[in-house]
């Protein structure tokens, strides 16, 4: 079978670990599989080409910026038609396909890789599908889904939404967890500790990561961790106003920012404990990195956290977003080190099995093979 795999491409992000994953392992039941990238800023690829490049993965660069969308997409459904199945993930690369669909490619299977929704959405409302709001992103996505057979998302909670919102048909939506094959072993390494104890948050430093809850648990914690550290480990629009929190809270001494780092599990290696405050997560790719190096993690009860982590077994999960509750939880696993190790273990355990990489690939190969030759 001939796949397509199509993204936009910004920079190194979660559809773009995807691929890394997914595309070696098609290769290997059999498929051949190319990647399709799309960009407004050509710039912006070469971190992800070089590492395409490195796994042998052959690859076609499309500019799709304002006009030149119009000159692109003749040329994308020529190159559509040369496959059996074509994937697109997010909505810029589902509109982009859908429209090459429609106009030069009509019998081309297309398939869609949903990993997460609008970003001002998930800030004010979360995952939660009742608060319909039929704006500019949703109509796009609609209009998108129409061209598209069939959609894979990454998490319940994600297709819940999807569904609820009515862009999706449940009838040909599926649900396809990531899966990894992580390094086995991140050595501990002291330039990666900053206090004692030490908690970490990995991730862009955006409304729905929940930073500002973190950050508020630290002040209360403070007092019975006299050198409590949180290490935030990310960059992103909210930087400043984060760092303008801390400093009016007092908490300049207690919270290290570190900009973006290639390699976040070392920090986690070098920590006690690691948060994942989001309001939201389509996956949550830090979640699973946290639970491959065996620390214990505090989440909020949503979507996907609740999915991953189980309560009081692979993780601590607090009422969506009652700070003191969060923070003492926090408090319980910086004190029962018996507990958080058998919290961690048990994550550990999980990720290696349920989010295998090998379990993802054959979810991807069934998928296709139901809309190959449709």
């Amino acid at each position: 079978m001939k796949i397509l795999q199509v993204t936009y491409v910004r920079g190194v992000a979660g559809s773009e670990k995807f691929l890394l994953n997914a595309i070696p392992g098609l290769k290997q039941r059999g498929h051949e599989v190319d990647c399709l990238i799309l960009y407004a800023v050509e710039s912006e690829t070469v971190g992800f080409q070089q590492l395409l490049q490195e796994e042998n993965i052959m690859y076609h660069l499309f500019p799709i910026a304002g006009f030149k969308l119009m000159t692109s997409l003749p040329k994308l459904g020529k190159l559509m038609r040369k496959y059996d199945i074509v994937n697109s993930h997010l909505l810029h690369a589902d509109l982009t396909m859908s429209l090459a669909k429609r106009f030069f490619a009509r019998k081309t299977v297309l398939l869609s890789g949903k990993h997460g929704y609008e970003e001002w959405y998930n800030n004010q409302f979360g995952f939660d599908p009742k608060h319909k709001v039929k704006n500019k992103y949703w109509r796009v996505a609609r209009f998108a889904e129409s061209r598209v057979n069939a959609s894979f998302v990454i998490s319940k909670g994600l297709q819940e939404l999807y569904t609820g919102l009515g862009i999706c048909r449940s009838e040909t939506t599926q649900l396809i967890y990531y899966g990894f094959q992580f390094d086995p072993v991140v050595p501990f390494e002291e330039r990666y500790r900053f206090g004692n104890p030490q908690l970490c948050i990995v991730g862009r430093l955006t409304g729905f990561k929940g930073h500002r809850f973190a950050i508020s648990a630290v002040e209360l914690l403070k007092e019975q961790f006299p050198e409590i550290q949180l290490v935030i480990v990310g960059w992103g629009e909210l930087e400043n106003e984060l760092r303008e929190s801390v400093a009016q809270k007092g908490l300049a001494e207690h919270v290290t920012f570190t900009g973006f780092q290639p390699n976040p599990r070392s920090y986690m290696v070098a920590s006690d404990v690691v948060l994942i405050p989001s309001v939201s997560e389509g996956f949550g790719i830090v979640i699973a990195e946290a639970m491959s190096v065996r620390k214990p993690i505090v989440a909020f009860n949503v979507p996907s956290p609740s999915e991953l982590l189980v309560h009081q077994e692979s993780g601590l999960l607090a009422e969506p977003f009652d700070i003191d509750q969060y923070a003492g939880m926090i408090a319980t696993l910086l004190t029962d080190k018996e507990k958080a190790d058998a919290i961690a273990e048990k994550a550990y355990q999980v990720v290696t099995t349920d989010y295998a990489l090998a379990k993802m690939i054959d979810g991807l190969d069934q998928f296709y093979k139901q809309y190959y030759s449709v």
